[in-house]
């Protein structure tokens, strides 16, 4: 069994598998990382590294182009780096039942999971413009401190009338 990966960075976003198996991916990315291996025979753009019990893969290291991904303008990350690429088939069993066919079909599925990401990372989203919040109602306040205010100064006219009207009858 063959389960195409792919490995690289998208625009903003870092190195990951893009495309792969859904077991031993840490196992797989230090294999493919260290660039060793055998020449494959079927193809000599391709290395063979074992990774795990059973487990074989059949890589090469490339730089995606605008051509490869079918878009518009260089393919750079958003530093300016251009993008480097792991790509092959991640193999259980024995490697050499994969012929050239198999890897050029990897190489075409992986790229087209690719260029949609590469295209939906490019797409530009409308941005939303911030709108202040609305001021909120004053709370209504239920302080007896109003109340007792107003209270206290009726109360003091009351007093000061009262007194005067003594002065003035006394």
């Amino acid at each position: 069994m063959a389960v195409p990966f792919l490995l690289a960075r998208r625009y903003a976003v870092g190195e990951r598998f893009i495309l792969g198996p859904d077991e031993d991916d840490e196992d797989l990315r230090r294999a493919v990382s260290k660039s060793g291996g055998r020449e494959f025979p079927a193809d000599p753009r391709y290395r063979v590294v074992p990774y795990g019990p059973g487990l074989h893969a059949i890589y090469r290291e490339f730089e995606l182009t605008a051509a490869d991904l079918g878009v518009q303008g260089p393919v750079r990350d958003e530093h300016g780096r251009s993008i480097l690429a792991i790509e092959g088939l991640a193999v259980t069993g024995d490697p050499s039942s994969v012929d050239a066919a198999d890897l050029a079909a990897a190489h075409e599925r992986a790229l087209s999971r690719y260029a949609d990401l590469w295209r939906a990372d490019r797409k530009p989203e409308p941005r939303r413009v911030p709108r202040p919040p609305r001021p909120s109602k004053p709370a209504r306040s239920d302080d007896p401190a109003r109340p007792v205010w107003i209270w206290v100064v009726l109360l003091v006219l009351g007093l000061i009338a009262v007194a005067l009207l003594l002065i003035m009858l006394g």
